[in-house]
C-alpha cells in the first residue's frame, strides 16, 4: 500500500507539471490554428502508438516493461526539453500525452497485478489519495518553488524522479496478495467485431462516448484558449495557473469520489448519476450570453475535470459490466482506445471549421446545447437498455464482478431492485442467483433473503445461512433449534448462527 501511495504521488505530480508546462509552452509559441490541428493529430497518434507499444511489449515481464518504457520516454523527454525550438515544441505537445498514457497504463497494470478485486475495492482509495495529496502540495507551492528554479528545470527534475517508477512496480508485484491461480474459460463469439458492435446496447454506449468526447474537446480547447488570452503576457503565470487549476480540480474530484459518489449511485442509480455532468454543463452554458465567456468556460472545464473521472467514467464502466465477456472483451478496448481517439480527432476537425468561419465561443453555444440535449436524451434511454441487459446477464449467469468498479455497481439502485425482484420471483433459480452475486450485493439484500428463506429449498437455505453466521436476530431461534434437533442437512449450518 505504501509503495502504491508514493507511486501515485509521483506520477500525478508529474502529470500536472508536464501538462501545465506543455500547454503554456505551446500556447506562447503558436496560435489557435496550430492548437486546433493538434486536436486532430494527437488523438490518432496516441491511440495507435499506445496500442502498438503495448502489443509489442505484451509478452515481456511487467518490471522489465516498466524499465524499458520509462527509460525511453525519459531520454526522449530530456532531449526535447533541452533542445527547445518550434519543431520540438510541436513534438513535445504530442509526446506528453503519450508519456502520460504509458505511465498511467503501467501504474494501473501494476495495481491490477498486485491486488484482487476485493482488495482493490478497499485499497484503491488509499493508494490514489497519494496522487491527490501531491496535487494539493503542488498547486499551493509551485509559484513559490519557481522563484528559485525555472519551470523547465523543475519539469526536468520530475523526469528524473519518474525513473523511480520501475522500483515501485517491482515492489508492488513482489508483494502481490492477488490470487492469480483462477483460470477462466471464457466463451468466444464466432461473430465478427462489426457484427458485435451492431448490438443495440453497445451502439448506445458508443453514442454516449461520441457525443461526450466532442463536447469535451470543445470545452478543453476553449479553456486553453481563454486561459492564454488572460495570461498571454506572462508565460510563467500561465503555467502556474494551469497547475493550480488541475491541482484544485484533482482535490475536489478526490473528495467527490470518497464522500459523495457511492451515495449518489446508491440513491439515484446509474441512469441519473450519468446525467449529472451533462446537466451541469447544460446549466452553465447559457450564461455565456450574460456574463464573461472566460468565467463560463472556467466553470464548464471545472465541472468536467471534477465529475468526469468520478461519476461519468465510473458510470460508463458500469454500463459495460452486464455485457457477456465475448462481446465486452473485444469491443470495450476497441471503443475506449481507438474509437474514442477517432471521436476526439473529429472534434478537432469541427474546431478547425469554426476557426475557418471565424466563430467565437458564444457562436458555438447553440451547437453545444444541441449536442448536450441529444446526449441527455440518449442517456435517459440508456436506463431501459441497461436494465434489460442486466436481467439477461443474471438469467444466463454471465454477470461478472471481476472489475475494480464493481463496488459502485453493487451500490447501484437499479441493480439492487432487479436482484431483489429476481430473488423473490424466480424460486427455481434462486440458488444460482445467490451463487452469481458477490457479498456486497448479498449484504444489501438481507431483508429480501429473510422473506424467501423459509420457502426456499435446502440448498438455497444453506447458501443464505452463510451470510447470517454473525446475525442472531434475523432467523427465529426456534427454527434453528428445531433444525439442529432434526439432525438434517441444515443442522451444522444452524449451529453456526
Amino acid at each position: 500500500i505504501v509503495y502504491g501511495f508514493f507511486y501515485s504521488f509521483f506520477i500525478v505530480s508529474f502529470f500536472i507539471v508536464s501538462k501545465s508546462y506543455r500547454d503554456s509552452l505551446f500556447l506562447n509559441s503558436f496560435g489557435k490554428e496550430a492548437l486546433s490541428i493538434l486536436y486532430i493529430v494527437t488523438p490518432l497518434i496516441i491511440g495507435l502508438s499506445v496500442w502498438f507499444i503495448t502489443f509489442i511489449l505484451d509478452k515481456i515481464d511487467l518490471f522489465k516493461k516498466g524499465i524499458i518504457i520509462h527509460v525511453i520516454i525519459f531520454i526522449i523527454s530530456i532531449l526535447s526539453l533541452t533542445n527547445i525550438n518550434s519543431t520540438t515544441i510541436l513534438f513535445y505537445y504530442v509526446f506528453v500525452d503519450f508519456q502520460i498514457a504509458m505511465i498511467a497504463f503501467l501504474f494501473w497494470r501494476s495495481l491490477s497485478s498486485t491486488f484482487s478485486t476485493r482488495q482493490a475495492k478497499r485499497l484503491y482509495g488509499i493508494i490514489t489519495s497519494g496522487g491527490f495529496l501531491s496535487a494539493i502540495l503542488l498547486g499551493s507551492s509551485l509559484s513559490v518553488l519557481t522563484q528559485y528554479i525555472s519551470q523547465k528545470d523543475f519539469l526536468i527534475l520530475f523526469n528524473f524522479l519518474i525513473l523511480f517508477c520501475p522500483f515501485f512496480i517491482k515492489q508492488l508485484i513482489t508483494k502481490s496478495f492477488s490470487d492469480k491461480t483462477k483460470i477462466e474459460n471464457k466463451k468466444k463469439s464466432d461473430e465478427s467485431v462489426l457484427k458485435l458492435i451492431q448490438n443495440k446496447y453497445v451502439l448506445n454506449i458508443i453514442s454516449i462516448i461520441f457525443l461526450f468526447t466532442i463536447i469535451s474537446v470543445f470545452i478543453d480547447y476553449y479553456f486553453k484558449l481563454s486561459s492564454y488570452n488572460r495570461f498571454s503576457n506572462n508565460p510563467d503565470q500561465l503555467t502556474n495557473y494551469f497547475t493550480q487549476f488541475y491541482s484544485i480540480a484533482s482535490l475536489l474530484s478526490f473528495l467527490v469520489q470518497i464522500f459523495v459518489s457511492s451515495y449518489i449511485f446508491k440513491r439515484f442509480g446509474i441512469a441519473y448519476t450519468l446525467l449529472i455532468l451533462p446537466m451541469l454543463l447544460l446549466l452553465f452554458l447559457p450564461f455565456s450570453v450574460i456574463i464573461s465567456s472566460y468565467l463560463v468556460i472556467f466553470l464548464l472545464k471545472g465541472n468536467e475535470q471534477i465529475f468526469k473521472s468520478t461519476l461519468h467514467d465510473t458510470s460508463m464502466q458500469i454500463l459495460w459490466m452486464p455485457l457477456p465477456s465475448y462481446i465486452k472483451d473485444p469491443i470495450k478496448p476497441l471503443v475506449n482506445i481507438l474509437f474514442k481517439n477517432i471521436f476526439s480527432s473529429f472534434g478537432g476537425l469541427l474546431i478547425i471549421i469554426t476557426i475557418y468561419f471565424e466563430l467565437q465561443f458564444i457562436n458555438i453555444i447553440p451547437l453545444l446545447l444541441c449536442l448536450l440535449l441529444l446526449l441527455i436524451f440518449i442517456m435517459i434511454n440508456s436506463k431501459t437498455y441497461y436494465i434489460n441487459e442486466l436481467v439477461r446477464a443474471i438469467d444466463d449467469r454471465s454477470l461478472s464482478f471481476e472489475n475494480k468498479n464493481s463496488i459502485n455497481f453493487s451500490n447501484n439502485i437499479e441493480m439492487l431492485d432487479i436482484v431483489n425482484k429476481k430473488i423473490i420471483n424466480d424460486k427455481k433459480d434462486r440458488y444460482f442467483i445467490l451463487k452469481l452475486l458477490d457479498k456486497n450485493i448479498i449484504e444489501k439484500c438481507k431483508t429480501t433473503l429473510m422473506q424467501v428463506f423459509y420457502e426456499s429449498d435446502i440448498k438455497t437455505q444453506k447458501e443464505i445461512l452463510k451470510y447470517f453466521y454473525d446475525d442472531e436476530e434475523s432467523i427465529k431461534s426456534d427454527y434453528l433449534i428445531n433444525q439442529v434437533k432434526a439432525n438434517n442437512e441444515l443442522s451444522s449450518d444452524c449451529l453456526n448462527i
